[in-house]
């Protein structure tokens, strides 16, 4: 009797194959039409979505803040803001180091989205702080230098006040390079003496042409020779040396017991602490 049972449970499985069967076929449809449906309800959202961030209108789509140079159109076409660009899928980030690589002048770029299809870009020009030139070329000067030491092309008559910084060779570094050695030991001179009280010494051009010290020459004409600790390198303690320094040279001045002086001394490779008036015709101070 169980035998017989065995033998028609077996037969009744194998006479269900088929319906098992079927019901998978029908399940997997079901699920792989589902999937598919959802992938193409997602697509159809995805672009709709995108299309959200598609600018149809820049003038009010788009905002650029820039300095005096670099106008606003010309960051809008780097960037791609234009109308029919789609603002979600556009490389920010690749863009912006691109910009930054080709324009000297900007030192920095912040870019804001603002959904969906909201963008504004600001550029950070570069600040003059000082101009710069070949000590072997007198032609108009039209290159500066910023307080990073980065030379970029300037209008000259945006900086004919600036003192100048004279460099070794008969070029002026190219735009986008960055100074270093004496020329940025210049550099940080120049800043110093733009700066009360130093700028009473009215600092007009510094030549960084030497291997030793700096030559600047003073608003009365005189020079002075400068060098203080750690001049090769910006820290705060080059810094305060260099203040010292200017400090020492100025008080010298303004004794005027070598009144009349056209070259000082204030390297400290004499007596250090001491500035000298080594015109031959002043006294030493």
């Amino acid at each position: 009797m169980a035998k017989k049972n065995s033998r028609l449970e077996h037969a009744v499985k194998k006479s269900n194959r088929p319906l098992y069967a079927a019901l998978a076929v029908a399940a997997l449809t079901l699920v792989s039409a589902a999937f598919y449906g959802a992938c193409a309800a997602f697509s159809r959202l995805s672009q709709a979505c995108l299309e959200q961030c598609r600018i149809t209108d820049a003038n009010v789509q788009v905002s650029i803040a820039t300095g005096k140079l670099l106008p606003a159109r010309l960051v809008a076409n780097h960037f791609g803001l234009t109308n029919g660009a789609n603002a979600a899928e556009i490389p920010y980030g690749e863009r912006r180091e691109r910009f930054l690589a080709d324009m000297p002048n900007a030192r920095d770029v912040r870019i804001t989205r603002k959904s969906p299809n909201f963008v504004h870009v600001e550029v950070v020009e570069r600040t003059p702080t000082a101009r710069i030139a070949s000590a072997l070329n007198a032609a108009t000067i039209t290159r500066c230098v910023d307080s990073d030491g980065v030379v970029f092309y300037y209008p000259p008559r945006e900086t004919a006040l600036l003192p100048i910084i004279r460099v070794a060779g008969a070029k002026t570094p190219k735009d986008g390079s960055a100074v270093d050695g004496l020329a940025k030991a210049a550099l940080r001179l120049a800043e110093e003496a733009a700066a009360d009280p130093f700028n009473q010494l009215k600092i007009q051009d510094v030549d960084a042409s030497g291997k030793d010290f700096l030559v600047a020459t003073l608003g009365d004409a005189a020079r002075a020779k400068l060098a203080w600790a750690d001049m090769d390198v910006d820290s705060p303690s080059a810094r305060e040396s260099l203040r010292r320094q200017l400090s020492r040279l100025q008080h010298a001045i303004q004794t005027k017991v070598a009144e009349g002086a056209r070259l000082w001394n204030a390297t400290d490779y004499g007596t250090p602490g001491r500035v000298y008036a080594t015109d031959p015709l002043a006294a030493g101070n």
